[in-house]
């Protein structure tokens, strides 16, 4: 099982900044004012093989 703290910790390592600003929800990482990276962290646990990530360009305004 996928801890909090593992997620955090595997963003940082990838060189996302944590926003720790969605306790109990999400995981959210950003790099400067332009991308960030969001996991849902209720369902990370329960796709812990096969994990879902949404990527968010705030200069572009698109989401994947």
């Amino acid at each position: 099982m996928t801890t909090q703290q593992e997620i955090e910790q595997s963003f940082a390592s990838a060189g996302w900044d944590i926003d720790g600003g969605f306790l109990g929800h999400l995981v959210i990482g950003y790099s400067g004012d332009t991308l960030s990276i969001l996991a849902d962290r209720r369902q990370m646990f329960e796709t812990a093989d096969d994990p879902m990530f949404e990527l968010i360009d705030h200069m572009l305004n698109v989401t994947c």
